[in-house]
């Protein structure tokens, strides 16, 4: 099958392990003791294009992916394009809780964020940060209605994910590729490693897709004094090998 997978744009400049938007206590916190589960319906708080479709709410599950209109558990992941359900996964693999936690935040204007904070693999591998950021109109990022940020904190895990969009009718696919890693999304146990403290912006295309690039970003935070600053993350790594993981049934 023909699969339709975005282009990447190329990237300069230095690495920085911080979301993009941090943990909050404005948070939900959807749970914090889980294995292979999904959680939701959670509104976005906007009308969210995706793949010409247009969803309102989002099911969230612990092994690192968004899922709409369904609530599948499977903790092998698949290459993409994955027929079945759509899917956003910034980091579709057999993660665990505990440790960490998974929380929602939807209180901002045309803005949801969904984290991954401190999630292990079911190995028992050191844990991971990620998160998902679904913009909407008038976003504070000023980035296109419908653009998906993938956002890489501290990274430790030697596992190989899926990585990108999936429409779920198996043909159509948005990935990384060819930054880094294969068109179907699967990145070895390097480039897994190598996400850390970086963003990828996933942009509509107008055509149905995404172009897909290394995202830097100006995000404003208030001083202490008062003053209004700016905290500039970049972000930047490479690759190379490959290892896959299995689970006892």
């Amino acid at each position: 099958m023909a699969a339709a997978i975005g282009l990447v744009a190329g990237w300069s400049g230095s690495a920085s392990a911080e979301l993009l938007v941090p943990v909050s206590i404005s948070d939900t916190i959807v749970n914090t003791s889980v294995d292979d589960s999904v959680f939701g319906t959670f509104y976005i708080g906007f009308a969210f294009p995706f793949f010409g479709s247009v969803r309102e709410t989002v099911n969230m599950s612990s092994n690192g992916n968004l899922q709409f209109g369904t609530g599948d558990r499977t903790f092998v992941n698949e290459p993409f394009p994955y027929s079945g359900f759509a899917m956003i996964a910034p980091f579709w693999d057999d993660l665990y809780l505990p440790p960490g936690e998974l929380r929602y935040n939807n209180s901002t204007p045309g803005q949801f964020v969904a984290i991954w904070n401190s999630v292990a693999h079911y190995q028992g591998l050191a844990p991971n940060t990620l998160e998902v950021i679904l913009l909407g109109p008038s976003n504070g990022f000023g980035l296109a209605d419908g653009t998906i940020i993938f956002s890489y904190d501290t990274f430790t895990s030697d596992n190989s994910p899926t990585v990108g969009l999936n429409k779920g009718d198996g043909s159509t696919a948005a990935t990384l590729y060819p930054l880094f890693g294969s068109a179907d999304g699967v990145l070895t146990s390097v480039q897994a490693m190598s996400l850390a403290g970086r963003n990828f912006a996933f942009t509509p295309d107008g055509n149905g897709n995404y172009t897909v690039s290394d995202y830097t970003s100006a995000v404003p935070e208030i001083d202490p004094a008062g003053m209004g600053s700016v905290l500039v993350l970049v972000s930047g790594a490479l690759c190379l090998h490959e290892r896959r993981r299995l689970k006892a049934a």
